[in-house]
């Protein structure tokens, strides 16, 4: 922790007894996050942490770039953590503690045992976000590559694992119970509540995006030259009148087969409030997310979120919804899928040319197939990609 500031978008870390006059001094007195993120790639190490809580007021004024540090992307391995969103500034702290406010929760949540890097620096987001009423927000670029976990990492083993699975589906259902009494609170404090007490699940998305709806952010990153603008936190994604047309087949065919006819589906928002969209009067059915809700005669409880509330390279997610028949409720599927943010890239499509986020998903479907389903389970194992437009987060 110490001073930091950017120069042409470049992060400079401060030692203590620098001094530099202006802003084309500082190259020479301070240290370059980038030269240490290279300095790691060179070594070859596996994991690479890098943590910053260093995001200050810009001293040169207008001779330098901006205030607060600039994003960068993570080489592979890499994590790099930032005390608060890129082109803002970090909150100090209180002498009691002697640390600043990032830091201090960084520190409490590093000593717990079990608990993957990526929920460790969610927790501290939270609680950031929430003692500074939404001022500072810490951020991350993630490429790590295996699961890191600072104590006490959990045993490995197929009965382990087969246990952390079942103990998985239980809090999922625990969440839903508990998200069922937090969703339509007013109440900002009870839904960061409710994300500290579960902040990896499969709600933990949904309820994120309903703190933004609910703090509205007050302190928004500026984006840098590569990073994409995206909706403001809160914001409705879709409202009254949108139409998104989507071409399906005709794209490829194999060799010895017939090709589908290319089809264009449209989805046109026919209802929309804060919560709840609807599409083509109400055969499909999300909420300002874009979360899955409903697809024709079927239901997702508690839901199918495949774009989160916010996307940087590496971002990971769990969704776990079952599929009920829409008219009687009958259970038809239980779904368990995993979804990584795998590159910010340029891509073309009949609609044209986007610099969309491109997300990898593996899920798992077991089926309740009919009579049989008290018999027996079928799981399918299943893979997809899709690009998500990175100025509006429509999958495209």
């Amino acid at each position: 922790a110490g001073h930091g500031l950017q120069v042409d978008w470049r992060n400079f870390m401060m030692p203590v007894d620098a001094a530099p006059q202006s802003a084309a001094d500082v190259a020479r007195h301070a240290v370059d996050v980038q030269d240490v993120v290279e300095t790691f790639r060179r070594a070859g190490t596996r994991v690479n942490i890098v943590v910053l809580d260093a995001c200050r007021d810009n001293p040169f004024g207008a001779s330098s770039s901006n205030k607060g540090l600039a994003p960068m992307d993570a080489p592979p391995g890499t994590l790099l953590a930032y005390a608060t969103a890129p082109g803002n500034v970090a909150e100090d702290g209180d002498l009691q503690s002697g640390h600043g406010l990032y830091t201090r929760y960084l520190v409490q949540e590093l000593r717990k045992p079990a608990v993957p890097i990526e929920s460790i620096f969610k927790r501290v987001r939270l609680q950031v976000r929430r003692d500074s009423d939404g001022r500072q927000i810490p951020w991350e670029s993630t490429s790590l590559e295996e699961d890191f976990y600072f104590a006490g990492a959990p045993a490995a083993s197929e009965a382990a694992q087969a246990e952390a699975e079942q103990a998985a589906e239980k809090a999922a259902q625990q969440q839903t119970e508990a998200w069922a009494a937090v969703a339509q609170t007013g109440s900002a404090r009870e839904v960061t509540d409710f994300l500290l007490r579960f902040p990896g699940g499969p709600l933990a998305e949904q309820a994120q995006f309903r703190l933004d709806q609910l703090q509205r952010r007050k302190a928004v990153a500026q984006q840098g030259r590569d990073t994409p603008s995206a909706p403001a936190p809160g914001e409705w994604r879709y409202r009254l009148g949108d139409v998104l047309d989507y071409a399906i087949g005709g794209a490829q065919q194999r060799p010895g087969r017939q090709g589908h006819a290319r089809q264009v589906v449209t989805m046109k928002v026919t209802a929309a409030d804060a919560q709840r969209v609807e599409f083509n009067q109400g055969r499909i059915v999300t909420d300002q997310l874009g979360t899955s809700l409903q697809e024709g005669g079927f239901r997702k409880v508690p839901g199918h979120v495949k774009v989160p509330a916010e996307l940087h390279v590496g971002k990971r997610w769990e969704t776990r919804f079952d599929v009920l028949q829409a008219d009687s409720g009958q259970l038809r599927a239980r779904l368990h899928w995993a979804y990584r943010v795998a590159a910010l890239e340029t891509v073309a499509v009949q609609a044209g040319t986007f610099r969309a986020w491109r997300i990898e998903g593996r899920g798992t479907d077991k089926l309740e197939d009919g009579l049989l389903a008290q018999v027996r389970r079928l799981a399918n194992r299943r893979e997809h990609t899709m690009w998500v437009d990175s100025a509006t987060l429509v999958i495209v």
